[in-house]
């Protein structure tokens, strides 16, 4: 159960038809902009992402193009299991998920 107009899985440059970015330039100026116009908050929910990042390495295997999900979290994850279970189907994509945690919080069963 969420927060009214709270959203675990959106596109980060807030166009969903085309969500990708492209080059680390591209990727930090668009991840400072966000900054601006969303808030961070709990519960930390991946499977969300996970389960449309799958919808979309799937749509994108057929132009050969190799997906990378980079995810910043400032918090522990409170759907471990699904996550887990999402990241070992991914796993047999062509694709790659990079984790990143950022702040004070115990990451520690991220590992």
């Amino acid at each position: 159960m969420g927060i009214a107009g709270v959203s675990h899985c959106f596109a980060v440059n807030h166009n969903a038809a085309a969500p990708e970015i492209i080059g680390i330039e591209a990727i930090v100026a668009t991840y400072k902009q966000s900054l601006t116009k969303v808030g961070l908050g709990g519960p930390t929910l991946f499977a969300p992402l996970l389960q449309e990042f799958m919808r979309y390495v799937v749509s994108v295997e057929v132009n050969r193009t190799y997906p990378v999900l980079l995810l910043l979290t400032d918090g522990a994850i409170h759907d471990m299991g699904e996550t887990r279970d999402l990241i070992y189907k991914l796993s047999e994509k062509p694709c790659s998920i990079i984790i990143v945690g950022v702040g004070n919080a115990d990451f520690s069963s991220m590992e």
